[in-house]
């Protein structure tokens, strides 16, 4: 038998996600247009200097940048992620627009999403998880450079989207969190 340490860490977060604004220019009328039950949700998709399992660490610069591509182009997601052979030609049924993000002070990167009306299976795995107190999983699908130290290089960084994915197979441990659906769904009265 051979003994090993086996180290595990938990982060909790204390209180309620920050209110993240949607990015200039989104007009929620038009975006939730024929949706009855319109459906965003809050996330934490990435923390300043935060390590994935695969060992790539994320500088502030890389966060501050999947705050702009968020709140510049909107990138969507789907549920898992595209393999490098589909890369070309597949364009999979997107689970999720994201319409805002935010830095905090923590340099923790909260997301909001749209969960798109053709998504009903999603949009009923988010609330039930939100009731149960139960963890979701997001994923970044981006291209970049690493350098020797496993650090992420911001300058060659280009976030693609932010999927949808099992919360325990997440490449970065704090973006599996419990969801937190938000104002923009109350205030539709739905």
């Amino acid at each position: 038998m051979v003994e090993t340490l086996i180290f595990e860490m938990a982060t909790q977060m204390r209180g309620a996600p920050p209110d993240v604004p949607l990015a200039s220019g989104i007009r929620l009328d038009n975006l939730t247009e024929g949706d009855d039950r319109p459906m965003f949700v809050t996330l934490q998709i990435g923390e300043s200097g935060a390590r994935s399992r695969n060992d790539r660490e994320y500088p502030h610069e890389v966060e501050a940048k999947v705050v702009a591509a968020i709140n510049e182009q909107r990138v969507g997601g789907i549920r898992g992620h595209l393999r490098d052979d589909q890369r070309g030609t597949a364009h999979p049924e997107m689970v999720w627009r994201w319409v805002g993000a935010t830095m905090d002070e923590q340099g923790r990167v909260w997301g909001k999403a749209y969960v798109l009306p053709t998504q009903a299976q999603a949009r009923e795995e988010i609330r039930t998880a939100m009731a149960a107190n139960a963890r979701i999983g997001t994923s970044r699908y981006a291209t970049g450079t690493i350098d020797d130290e496993g650090m992420v290089e911001a300058d060659t960084y280009q976030l693609e989207g932010i999927d949808y994915v099992h919360e325990a197979r997440v490449g970065i441990p704090v973006t599996s969190v419990v969801p937190k659906i938000t104002s923009e769904t109350e205030i539709e009265g739905n």
